[in-house]
């Protein structure tokens, strides 16, 4: 009896948590299906630790609290395979000189925002063109600033979970971020005239 409660439990958290989990997942780890294994992970530990839940926060808090651990887990195990690009490789060719300095071409194009870029967070467009761009930064740069700047992971977590240096971290997340502002701005830009945003 006590099984058959657990698996209507899982029904229930799929069908009320499950499209909410797997989005937070796939904005965050970028692979439809390593989201979908984090999902099932999560569902198994939160069966198997079901009598721990004190019901201080509400399922969905809970079982999203288990996914964030499940994808540092998941952090952990891919940043043992990372490799840094060499410059002029990859998604950010051209951001570096042959010497690996930054191309400072690139930063004084600049970026025009809209008067309150703060208003854009709010819309779904931007945040679709967010995870978009957030798409085609490299694995450790993504797996930094989503850490840092959409999960407000403490500097030490990061530094452990990825097993990097603080140095280097500030590094990723300053091309992260440099990335990100220049596909931002090319995507909205597109957008912007073709529409898409109201």
């Amino acid at each position: 009896m006590v099984q058959e409660d657990r698996d209507q439990m899982a029904e229930r958290w799929l069908s009320q948590y499950g499209d909410y989990l797997y989005r937070y997942a796939l904005s965050r780890v970028r692979d439809a299906s390593h989201a979908e294994d984090l999902i099932q992970e999560t569902l198994i530990i939160a069966l198997q630790k079901i009598d721990t839940f004190q019901g201080r926060s509400s399922e969905k808090t809970w079982l999203t609290g288990i996914l964030r651990y499940r994808m540092l887990d998941h952090y952990r195990k891919q940043s043992r395979d990372w490799r840094f690009p060499v410059a002029g490789e990859g998604p950010d060719g051209g951001w570096f000189d042959e010497e690996g300095h930054w191309n400072r071409a690139i930063n004084d194009a600049g970026m025009e925002w809209e008067p309150d870029p703060s208003g854009l967070l709010d819309r779904k467009e931007f945040m679709e063109v967010l995870h978009a761009c957030i798409q085609q930064l490299p694995d450790k740069a993504a797996a930094v600033f989503v850490q840092r700047e959409l999960e407000f992971e403490k500097t030490s977590t990061i530094l452990e979970v990825l097993n990097i240096s603080e140095s280097n971290l500030w590094v990723l997340l300053h091309r992260a971020r440099n990335m990100l502002k220049l596909c931002i701005q090319s995507k909205w830009d597109t957008e912007a005239k073709s529409g898409g945003n109201s």
